[in-house]
């Protein structure tokens, strides 16, 4: 059974993903080598990860003012 979660459920955050990706994004995928789609899904992976950080970091700023 499916939570409806991005956070918690694979399945949910993959067909999200998949909403991402634009057609223009698939035009520049399909040119790539398995080595750039590897670097380019890496550093999308990052940048994912950094924003997911500033936002905590945000929220916790936010909580300790109150």
């Amino acid at each position: 059974m499916t939570n409806a979660s991005v956070m918690l459920d694979d399945a949910v955050a993959a067909s999200v993903a998949r909403g991402i990706i634009t057609p223009q994004d698939e035009k520049l995928l399909a040119n790539r080598t398995d080595v750039e789609a590897i670097n380019d899904s890496m550093a999308l992976s990052i940048q994912c990860a950094s924003s997911v950080s500033n936002m905590a970091r945000r929220l916790q700023v936010r909580g300790n003012e109150v």
